[in-house]
Order: C-alpha cells, then structure tokens, then sequence
C-alpha cells in the first residue's frame, strides 16, 4: 500500500513538472497497482472458499434432515441468513429456516431465536 501511495505521488509530481512522466514512473505505478491487486486477490480467494464450504454444509444437512434438496432455498435466502442457520441444532434447523422464509428475519434474529448452538469445535 505504501509502494502504491509513494507511486501516486511521484506521478502527481511528475506531472505538474514541464518535462513530464518519465518512463520508469509509469513502470513503477503500473507495478505498485499490479502489486495492490495482488493483494486484494489473496484476500478474496479464502472468503469465497469459505462461502462454498459453508453451502455445501447446509446442502448436506438440509438433505439429511429433510431429505429435500436446499437449492431452491438457498435462492431465497441471502449468505448471512444461511451462516446464522449454520449455527442452530438439527431439531431447531428446519423450523428455523421456515420461520426465516416466512418472517423474512435478518442473521440477528436468527441468532437470538436459536436455544441450542452447534459450534464449529462439534462438526469435525
């Protein structure tokens, strides 16, 4: 970020001078933002990861517990909604997601109804 904000820099100086950008400037800046989108790259490829795992755990203990397929649902609910029903219990998971469906309730709502939590340290 720091090699991006001294390239911004060098090319506002740059271009307030007669001479111009050089051309090393422009190699630097096209760097600094190749460099920058890099890095925000590498932070959005474990995220989406993350979402996959985190539908394919609700596909497989929706079909489990209902014996439906959770596509059609998934459709209708937003990713928050489905990390909040991650978290409920199998006997609380399928009202849940019906009262969702229904009631339209934000992940915080969600939370709050769920009595009984199934934390991550219990899946594995």
């Amino acid at each position: 970020m720091g090699f991006f904000a001294v390239c911004v820099y060098m090319l506002a100086a740059y271009s307030f001078e007669s001479q111009g950008w050089s051309i090393e400037v422009l190699y630097f800046a096209l760097l600094s933002v190749l460099i920058l989108l890099i890095g925000l790259q590498s932070r959005r490829l474990p995220y989406l990861n993350q979402r996959r795992i985190m539908m394919l755990e609700m596909r497989l203990r929706y079909l489990e517990l209902s014996g439906k397929h959770f596509r059609q649902l998934e459709m209708q609910l937003n990713i928050h909604q489905i990390a909040a029903l991650r978290l409920a219990s199998d006997a609380e998971l399928l009202p849940l997601i019906d009262q969702t469906l229904k009631e339209k309730l934000t992940a915080k709502q969600i939370h709050q109804r769920i009595k009984h939590w199934r934390h991550d340290k219990h899946i594995i």
